[in-house]
């Protein structure tokens, strides 16, 4: 778990520097707080994934079945999707596995919608914000991870199903959240009480307590809605999927889902990637959430360097030798 920026705790034990403490707390970059489990930002297209999970299990979709995007959504505010604001085109028919590829925002606004309708087949907005937010505790949002430190909630959307479908609304996830969301769809269904502390020691180092992580699995999302989810997921790291460019080369077969959410007009979008790896013999999970990032893109290139350097393709001088992007208002919106 890391937070960026850091700072030295050298000079913070036993006598302060008062100078750089001074500096630290007067840092708008914000070093002193646990960016990880304190900072919570909108996920944006990650939690997509809890979509398709309310709307397969509730039927409301099939995952064959296709939906048509043009790319502005004429039922309810007429939001757009983001290929409609960033090109003026559309995806159109798509089934779930596609819309996960291409983070679909029409297809999801549709997923949102029917939530919504009650057994007469009138909208309630309260019946898909429901809906939505009992898929969404499944996977363990609202409530702590287990890190031994202190964490904020992540916060379930309360208003508009349509773009809480998408990750916007109200919706704020803090990064262990959404990592130990991606965790649960990389092991179908299984959700682990994260840890910090792999064991308990005496004064001596003598072993008190091995800890272990503990998971359950998590009820009512059955294995081939897992399956559909993860096959979009692949599909967004591969061929035409929305995070495919980040990960060209890559020697790792991987599978993860990009988001990109603007929270106003003033600031760059948030940037997201969640992920797991090896595709088909899970290891490891690896999520990446950059306040104002700009665009998904950049989370990911992230994610693709810690993958490279945990299976030791590369080491921390490759790394630190790359040179950095500056990121600015010519990033676009691509989810």
């Amino acid at each position: 778990m890391v937070s960026y920026p850091g700072y030295d705790l050298n000079k913070l034990s036993g006598t302060v520097d008062a100078e750089y403490w001074n500096k630290l707390i007067n840092d708008q970059s914000e070093p002193l707080y646990d960016k990880a489990t304190q900072v919570r930002i909108a996920p944006g297209s990650v939690y997509k994934l809890v979509t398709t999970s309310a709307g397969l299990e509730e039927g409301v979709i099939d995952s064959s079945e296709y939906i048509n995007c043009i790319g502005t959504f004429d039922k309810l505010d007429h939001p757009r999707c983001w290929i409609a604001r960033e090109t003026g085109g559309e995806h159109g028919p798509l089934n779930t596995a596609g819309a996960i590829e291409q983070s679909c925002n029409f297809y999801f606004y549709e997923v949102g919608y029917r939530l919504s309708l009650n057994e007469n087949g009138e909208y309630d907005a309260e019946r898909g914000l429901a809906m939505l937010r009992k898929y969404a505790e499944k996977y363990g949002f609202g409530e702590k991870s287990g890190v031994e430190v202190a964490e904020n909630l992540s916060q379930i959307s309360t208003e508009y199903p349509a773009t809480s479908a998408i990750g916007q609304g109200t919706n704020n996830m803090t990064a262990i959240s959404l990592a130990r969301y991606v965790t649960a769809l990389a092991t179908d269904g299984k959700l682990y009480t994260f840890r910090l502390l792999s064991k308990i020691c005496d004064a001596n180092g003598n072993v008190i307590e091995e800890l272990t992580p503990e998971g359950e699995q998590i009820e009512g999302i059955s294995q081939s809605t897992y399956d559909v989810m993860r096959e979009g997921m692949y599909r967004v790291v591969h061929a035409a999927g929305t995070a495919a460019g980040a990960f060209t080369g890559l020697q790792i077969d991987i599978a993860g889902k990009s988001g990109s959410v603007q929270e106003n007009l003033s600031r760059a979008n948030h940037a997201t990637f969640i992920s797991y790896g090896p595709y088909n013999d899970p290891k490891i999970s690896v999520t990446v959430a950059i306040p104002h990032g700009y665009m998904a893109y950049n989370a990911a290139v992230v994610c693709r360097y810690i993958y490279q350097y945990y299976f030791g393709y590369i080491d921390m001088e490759d790394i630190l030798d790359k040179s950095y992007n500056t990121l600015g208002e010519s990033a676009t919106y691509s989810d």
